[in-house]
């Protein structure tokens, strides 16, 4: 699970971190278990091309700007993760 935010970005070393979770995600047949959270309103051009080149088979979505976002991250986190 990434949480794609400016700060995680900036750090630089979010290449190796995506490329290694991507690796053995697609080594182990289970590149649906790559989940992005996509914070502070980052704009999809912004994210590593690790990510963009994957974006149609990992879950991800966007996380909300309101402070009372805890049921709704709590909700999509487990909708992803226990699948009916």
């Amino acid at each position: 699970m990434f949480i794609m935010s400016e700060s995680f970005l900036e750090r630089g070393w979010h290449s190796y971190a995506v490329q290694m979770a991507i690796t053995h995600a697609f080594h182990n047949q289970r590149q649906g278990s790559i989940v992005v959270i996509i914070k502070d309103g980052l704009s999809l051009d912004r994210l590593p091309n690790e990510i963009k080149n994957i974006w149609w088979c990992i879950e991800h979505f966007r996380w909300p700007e309101d402070d009372n976002s805890d049921e709704y991250i709590l909700s999509k986190l487990s909708s992803i993760l226990r699948p009916d």
